[in-house]
């Protein structure tokens, strides 16, 4: 329970999330708006979407693009049963998920945005 910890100062200024050891985990919360910037070809993987790893697939480009603009949150807000027979880790296969995260990882990182909306009550 509980086992993330923030990214680094460095990792956050340096946008280098997808060589830090850790990754987002659940749950992940984000703006529509920033998700529909994430280019459609890059939910695909041999012209299909991604089969394991999607979380990872969706979020680096999310915090490259978001730079200082994330929050980690420490309080317990979820938990995963990892009990349910259904559950992605009973059925993955870690081989094809090792390689799917290496070549994720090694994807071009995308821009940091310079402009964001502003969602402030008028």
């Amino acid at each position: 329970i509980g086992w993330h910890t923030p990214y680094s100062k460095k990792v956050i200024k340096n946008r280098s999330f997808r060589s830090a050891l850790k990754h987002a985990s659940h749950p992940q919360s984000f703006y529509a708006w920033l998700f529909k910037q994430i280019r459609y070809e890059d939910f695909l993987y041999n012209g299909k979407f991604y089969p394991y790893c999607t979380d990872l697939v969706f979020m680096y480009p999310m915090l490259e693009m978001a730079g200082r603009r994330i929050k980690f949150i420490s309080k317990i807000i979820y938990i995963r049963n990892v009990k349910n027979p259904f559950n992605g880790i009973r059925v993955w296969n870690k081989k094809f998920t090792a390689k799917l995260n290496f070549y994720i990882r090694s994807k071009q990182k995308y821009p940091l945005l310079d402009v964001v909306p502003n969602f402030s009550k008028k």
